[in-house]
């Protein structure tokens, strides 16, 4: 059995990694979020429940908001 070291990374660089190389209007065409809006959850701006659902719905993830 091996023990795995999990890094917990900030949500805007999980999310940064998800989308693989695309772009940042790839996100807001495929989610309906504006595109200043989904700027600043890249920068670090914690996104409302209803936008990471559709975040994750997008990128197939299951990303939650920490407490």
């Amino acid at each position: 059995m091996t023990n795995k070291i999990i890094e917990k990374i900030p949500l805007h660089k999980a999310i940064l990694q998800a989308m693989d190389g695309r772009r940042n209007t790839w996100l807001c065409e495929k989610t309906g979020i504006d595109a200043p809006q989904i700027s600043r959850i890249l920068n670090g701006l914690k996104p409302t429940s209803s936008q990471l659902e559709k975040i994750n719905t997008v990128l197939n993830t299951d990303f939650t908001i920490d407490k």
